[in-house]
């Protein structure tokens, strides 16, 4: 076995010591052959996909690699042999694998390109690449999935490439349903991910104090996360005084500073352990709450609950999301336009969405948070847990934070 191995083009003392956290082989050999018996009985060759620049929604990459990408990345998964890797590093550089490198897992074959998101002039260069080793396997029935996030310039070149030549079959829906139903690993990283966020939410009551800015709570969020094996998420705070809205908002308008009196609501929905998300909110009240606060906090919790109730295998998803809103209503919450309950897994928002465009029917394993809101002109209230959908339907919610408004 070799001293370094390259990752993401750089050399890197091969140790198992340097991954955070991740899923055994078993599970990938599980994942791998749930898409190449797929492969194989529809007579496709291979699945081409291609990542986001952004950890927070390029699951599908890593639900294939267990790893992160630190830069866009384009894997063609072939119906026989291991994986196509073309990802950023020395640009023009290839080596081949045996598929057992600790960073490399089932990847074969692995071709660097010097791409660089915001340099418009190198975002055709996975494409070249990819359609080369198409073009030499000589490749007729092609498989493609999220192909309507792909960036652009590689959608439309490979695109090109194949018309005529190539048949390609969109297996989105598969890969998105073998994504949503989680195995017994994969439901323990989920429940990895909520224990950690109830300690940073402990990490969060321990150190937070009037005078502090939104943006030093993000802090405190953002290293307790780290120490327990975080490397990436979304947090969210927003203080405002009693009378006012405080909506949760991201850190670059965490300057307001909050004192005695004001209230925050706080959202930690920072990865786990190996990339896994969940996601909590609550609220923090430096003094004692208003009736207002109270009242809007006990109807999203209650509003929330009606959800889970309704999160049954083989529910409709906008079914669920139609008597979501007209129960909102019937207590007096805004019906929901955006978002209020979403799968999650190795991407922050996942299908099945609880809403009106979903055609994906709920099943047992999925893993779910349910955030139902409530804003007005003086009063934000919000609420947030996970929940894994059973036989029988939703457990009860996973997050041992207590469901309340804390008054320090």
């Amino acid at each position: 076995m070799a001293d370094h191995e390259s990752v993401n083009g750089r050399s890197s003392e091969r140790t198992s010591e340097r991954k955070v956290a991740g899923v055994s082989r078993q599970e990938l050999e599980r994942r791998w052959k749930l898409v190449r018996d797929h492969l194989r009985a529809h007579q496709i060759d291979a699945l081409v996909f291609c990542s986001t620049d952004s950890l927070n929604s390029s699951g599908t990459i890593r639900w294939f690699r267990d790893e992160a990408p630190g830069y866009r990345s384009v894997i063609i998964f072939h119906a026989d042999g291991p994986m196509t890797l073309v990802e950023h590093g020395s640009h023009g550089a290839h080596r081949t694998s045996d598929g057992n490198e600790p960073f490399h897992r089932g990847v074969g074959e692995i071709h660097n390109v010097g791409q660089f998101p915001a340099i418009d002039y190198t975002q055709s260069y996975e494409a070249k690449v990819v359609i080369d080793v198409l073009a030499k396997r000589g490749y007729k029935r092609l498989a493609v999935t999220g192909m309507n996030v792909w960036p652009h310039q590689f959608a439309s070149m490979f695109t090109a490439a194949m018309e005529g030549r190539v048949e390609l079959v969109d297996v989105t829906e598969f890969i998105d349903h073998c994504k949503a139903v989680k195995s017994a690993e994969e439901l323990d990283m989920c429940r990895g991910a909520v224990a950690m966020q109830d300690a940073v939410w402990q990490a969060i009551l321990d150190n937070i104090k009037p005078g502090m800015r939104d943006i030093d709570v993000d802090a405190i969020i953002q290293n307790a996360s780290m120490l327990r094996g975080s490397t990436h998420g979304t947090i969210m705070v927003g203080s405002a005084a009693p009378g006012a809205p405080a909506p949760i908002l991201q850190p670059y308008h965490g300057g307001r500073r909050f004192g005695q009196g004001d209230y925050l609501s706080i959202l930690v929905e920072s990865a786990g352990p190996g990339g896994w998300v969940a996601e909590v909110a609550r609220t923090i009240v430096f003094g004692r709450a208003n009736s207002e606060l109270q009242d809007a906090f006990a109807k999203v919790c209650d509003a929330q609950m009606y959800t889970a109730n309704l999160l049954k295998p083989g529910a409709a998803p906008a079914e669920v999301f139609a008597k979501y809103n007209d129960y909102a209503a019937s207590i007096g919450l805004p019906r929901e336009t955006r978002i209020h309950s979403h799968g999650q897994g190795l991407d922050i928002v996942e299908r099945p969405l609880i809403r009106f465009d979903e055609t994906m029917p709920l099943a047992a394993n999925m893993f779910l948070a349910v955030h139902p809101g409530y804003h007005s002109k003086s009063c934000f209230a919000f609420v947030c847990d996970n929940t894994i959908i059973g036989a029988d339907g939703a457990s009860p919610w996973m997050h041992t934070t207590p469901q309340k408004i804390y008054e320090l």
